[in-house]
């Protein structure tokens, strides 16, 4: 449950179980991170949105699952892919690799059930020998007022794909905490120039922007970022660009990760 603070998350859930106890939707437990709004005898952890969330560290655990093929062909490899449940884009930046090898298998135009090419093979193998679960944080706005929230949206973009993450800076009263909010990598269109691909990013960057803003708009939102490494794709988006200096180096945008792939260990360092 979202609050403030525990007197908040109680009145909320005393007066939600009395509306749906109006409609003749009794509620029979109830499921928090703070023990003292939890039913009895709940499981921990437990899964939510598809995903496992640990109720006492308050993590959510992203599942992947893979089997190892003597006989890799395209049908296995898109049987892996759409195992790995991720609606928030948390490993996107890993996932854009294998559904590269997707594609270049399509691109072979072998027969549904027949072998990959060795070389497919093995950067296949290379991309699954380094997918492992990943625990990240659920909670986005720690226990506590919050004052205002910032979200910054990095982007970029390359021959290879397409991405872009969002983060929320959160001011309390007396800190100031981080969080991933989601995260988006798409590939390429094969033969398109890289000043496209900027535009395209930049648009991916933009509707995240406004899809976050509307599914948010309960917090204080106090302003929105969408950081860029291409001074060209600013010019061409707003010119002469005067509202649009904002400029975010290579190396210091989060999106270039996902733009060009990126194992598990690299994302975390």
């Amino acid at each position: 449950m979202i609050g403030n603070e525990i007197q908040d998350l109680e009145k909320f859930k005393a007066e939600a179980t009395k509306v749906l106890e109006s409609g003749k939707f009794s509620v029979h437990k109830w499921e928090s991170n703070v023990s003292s709004l939890e039913s009895t005898n709940m499981l921990n952890p437990e899964k939510i949105s598809g995903h496992v969330w640990n109720k006492s560290k308050d993590t959510v655990t992203i599942q992947v699952q893979h089997d190892d093929y003597e006989k890799l062909t395209k049908k296995a490899i898109l049987s892996t892919l759409w195992r790995i449940y991720d609606p928030l884009g948390i490993i996107s930046p890993t996932m854009v690799e294998g559904k590269r090898v997707y594609r270049d298998s399509c691109e072979e135009g072998k027969n549904w059930n027949a072998e990959v090419s060795p070389t497919l093979k093995r950067q296949w193998d290379n991309w699954t020998k380094q997918l492992r679960d990943i625990e990240i944080p659920r909670s986005l706005v720690p226990v506590g007022t919050t004052k205002a929230v910032d979200f910054h949206l990095f982007v970029d973009a390359s021959t290879m794909a397409c991405s872009t993450v969002a983060i929320a800076v959160v001011e309390q009263e007396a800190t100031k905490s981080k969080g991933f909010l989601e995260s988006n990598s798409r590939l390429s269109k094969r033969n398109t120039s890289i000043p496209r691909l900027e535009l395209v990013r930049g648009q991916m960057g933009a509707n995240l922007a406004r899809n976050l803003t509307r599914a948010l708009k309960r917090l204080p939102l106090r302003l929105t970022v969408i950081w860029m490494d291409s001074l060209v794709s600013l010019y061409c988006i707003l010119y002469p660009g005067k509202l649009w200096k904002t400029y975010c180096p290579t190396a210091n945008t989060l999106a270039d990760l996902g733009s060009r792939g990126a194992s598990l260990h690299k994302m975390e360092t």
